[in-house]
């Protein structure tokens, strides 16, 4: 079935927001992220789902609330219904305080949290997370829940799910008329989420599904795909940039992977610039650490003027709150999401300021594998330089057409 009306997500962070957003694009809707939600007066394109990150990762909790509250007034100013809350597959955040935010806002019966995110190895059991293979749980949703002021929650155990969606709705109507305004859901498959995503389908009214990527594929995969416009493969490949800011070890084996396959280290000094240089000149993708030092800033902006200087191709960005400064730094509005170069890995074109239309991958700074880094550079530079009706300057499409 296709989406009557406009939907919309919120996000606590921007690399969330896109490996969440992706998965409804993957099945053809048409998915605008945007950056920020104080600017009423920033044109957007046209989208069936309209995703936004609220920046709270990190937040206080009452600051968390207000901009959940602030984020689902835009959404409606915008023509969207809250349709999806996002939250981390780790736990990680305010993760109650928004939900309860969040269903407050979008006038929803209930919520159904289901974290989990099996491709990555993160399953929920008794209502605890487990990570990879172990058998000892990272956290417990339900005391995070409760420790921020969700004091109406339910479980929804695995034997209760895996009994069938229909069965599973019932189970969600009855704990709702029992006063119970948000059920969190075990999950360690796949399958596990289908049929969550069936049962929050056949509820009436509709309630809130809370999760990470895991719940989106299996919401989105309700959708039929349709056919987007393939891009042209440019015949030569171009230039990519990393900026990196999580710190995660996940994302370090990855980084040290591109730098010895075609990356260059490059430190955020007074030489980062004519090194960037250097590593563009040599074909190599110049990779910056950053950790938002207030001596990097100004350095940072001057890398980011590299993009109208050589034929970079697209950004390679890890880390939330790195991705989102460096999108601003440009001036882009907003990120059309196209796919993903691999799972987890999303990718989209700019929207708005002066790099418009150059791609970007915004990864989340626990997804991938070794190479992953490495396989999404490479990607980032066989796409096609941004249209010239992108709003580049035309000394960036000159130099990019003569590649």
């Amino acid at each position: 079935m296709e989406p009557k009306k406009r939907l919309g997500m919120i996000a606590d962070d921007l690399t969330g927001a896109c490996d969440t957003g992706v998965k409804f694009a993957l099945r053809g809707l048409r998915v605008v992220v945007a950056l920020s939600p104080t600017l009423d007066s920033i044109r957007l394109p046209e989208s069936d789902l309209l995703a936004l990150s609220t920046d709270t990762r990190t937040a206080a909790p009452e600051t968390a609330r207000r901009r959940i509250r602030g984020a689902c007034l835009w959404l409606e100013r915008q023509g969207a219904a809250l349709f999806y809350k996002k939250i981390d597959s780790v736990l990680r955040g305010n993760i109650g305080a928004e939900i309860a935010a969040a269903l407050e806002m979008s006038r929803c019966p209930f919520a159904v949290v289901a974290p989990a995110l099996p491709v990555m190895g993160r399953r929920m059991r008794g209502g605890k997370l487990y990570l990879g293979d172990s058998r000892e749980p990272s956290a417990d949703l339900m005391e995070r829940l409760a420790a921020q002021g969700v004091a109406d929650a339910a479980r929804i155990g695995l034997r209760e799910i895996r009994r069938g969606s229909e069965s599973l709705a019932s189970v969600m109507q009855r704990l709702h008329h029992d006063g119970r305004r948000v059920l969190a859901a075990d999950a360690e498959t796949d399958e596990d989420l289908r049929r969550i995503a069936e049962a929050i389908a056949a509820c009436q009214p509709s309630p809130l599904p809370a999760g990470s990527a895991g719940l989106a594929m299996a919401m989105a995969e309700r959708w039929e795909a349709s056919d987007l416009p393939e891009e042209p493969m440019p015949q030569t490949e171009g230039r990519a940039m990393a900026f990196i800011g999580t710190r995660h070890p996940v994302t370090k084996q990855q980084v040290s992977r591109l730098a010895e396959d075609s990356g260059r280290l490059i430190a955020l000094d007074r030489r980062a610039l004519s090194a960037a240089r250097s590593a563009l000149d040599a074909g190599e993708t110049p990779i910056f650490r950053v950790r938002w030092r207030r001596s990097e800033e100004p350095v940072v902006r001057t890398l980011c003027a590299l993009c109208g200087e050589y034929p970079v191709r697209g950004l390679l960005l890890s880390g939330g709150d790195t991705a989102a400064h460096i999108c601003r730094l440009l001036g882009a509005q907003a990120i059309l999401l196209r796919g993903e170069a691999e799972n987890g890995t999303p990718w989209g074109r700019l929207i708005g300021g002066e790099a418009a239309g150059l791609a970007v991958c915004a990864k989340s700074g626990g997804f991938g594998e070794p190479e992953t880094l490495r396989r999404a550079a490479a990607f980032l530079r066989r796409q096609v330089s941004p249209p010239p009706d992108a709003g580049v300057s035309s000394s960036t499409r000159e130099r990019s057409d003569n590649l």
